[in-house]
Order: structure tokens, then C-alpha cells, then sequence
């Protein structure tokens, strides 16, 4: 990894910015030293002072990943307690209680299927970047987006 996080947030608050990336936004090449506008590497070409608005993307991008961990790990719990929910719905068919329970599973449901996805959206960091954001829990998004299916199936086939 070509500079750490914490490096890469006091580069992009600083005042005034390096002219040129201290590494390549494509490849991660170390460009440290470097007098041209130019990787090396992969030929990759920066603008004076422009190239900071990239820096910033590729720390919203970690920061999306790590958000969106985050709220996957919460969303399995809503997925368990949606699907308990629906499957409760089911078998209380045709009471108030039963109509409320299958309600908060597709409300449940849908919720934990879109955070779960939200882990495959937020992982966007090029492969050399994977160090400045956590890697993306892909099993909890699976867990979430199955749950979820299966909580919004029980709440509404047996409607």
C-alpha cells in the first residue's frame, strides 16, 4: 500500500495539496519523487492539483464500505427478527396480530435485503486499495438478502 489512511486524510485536508498524487490512482504506483505528470507504471496521466477530487473518491468509497459492514452486521439481526416475524404472520393468518407480524417481515425483510446489498454497491476500491477500506463482509450481505427473501416469501405467500 502506497500510503496509509491516515496519510491519505491529512493529504486531502490539507491546505494546500502536493501538485501531484503521491501514488497512481490506477495502479497504486508509488509516484513519490516522480517529476512528471505521469505514471510510470501504467501511463496514467494527472493534472496539477486535480487529482485530489480522485483522493477524495476512493475515501468515500472505503468509508461506504465500511458503512455499509457496519449496517449489514445490524441488518442479519433485522433479517431474523423479520423472518421470525413472517413465518409468526403465517401461521396467525387471518387475525390482526397475524396481519401486523407479516407487515413488519416484508417491512423487515425488504430493509435487510437492501443493506445487505448496499456491501456489493459500497465495494467499489480498486484491488490495490483494498487497505484503506475493510474488506467487504460479503457473507453477512448474503445472510441479509436471503433472510430478507425469505421473510418477505413467508409474509406475503401465505397473504
Amino acid at each position: 500500500m502506497p500510503i496509509s489512511y491516515e496519510e491519505l486524510q491529512r493529504i486531502i485536508e490539507a491546505d494546500q495539496p502536493p501538485l501531484f498524487p503521491p501514488f497512481c490512482l490506477v495502479c497504486g504506483y508509488d509516484l513519490r519523487g516522480s517529476p512528471s505528470g505521469r505514471c510510470p507504471e501504467c501511463g496514467r496521466g494527472f493534472i496539477k492539483g486535480e487529482w485530489k477530487k480522485e483522493l477524495v473518491k476512493l475515501k468515500r468509497a472505503a468509508n461506504e464500505l465500511r458503512d455499509a459492514n457496519e449496517w449489514a452486521e445490524r441488518a442479519v439481526v433485522i433479517a431474523i427478527v423479520a423472518a421470525v416475524a413472517g413465518v409468526l404472520g403465517a401461521v396467525l393468518s387471518g387475525t390482526c396480530f397475524g396481519l401486523f407480524l407479516k407487515v413488519v417481515g416484508v417491512i423487515g425483510g425488504a430493509t435487510a435485503a437492501l443493506l445487505g446489498a448496499a456491501v456489493f454497491r459500497a465495494d467499489r476500491l480498486p484491488e490495490w486499495a483494498g487497505g484503506y477500506g475493510p474488506p467487504p463482509r460479503r457473507e453477512h450481505a448474503v445472510a441479509c438478502i436471503v433472510l430478507g427473501a425469505v421473510a418477505i416469501a413467508a409474509s406475503v405467500v401465505f397473504l
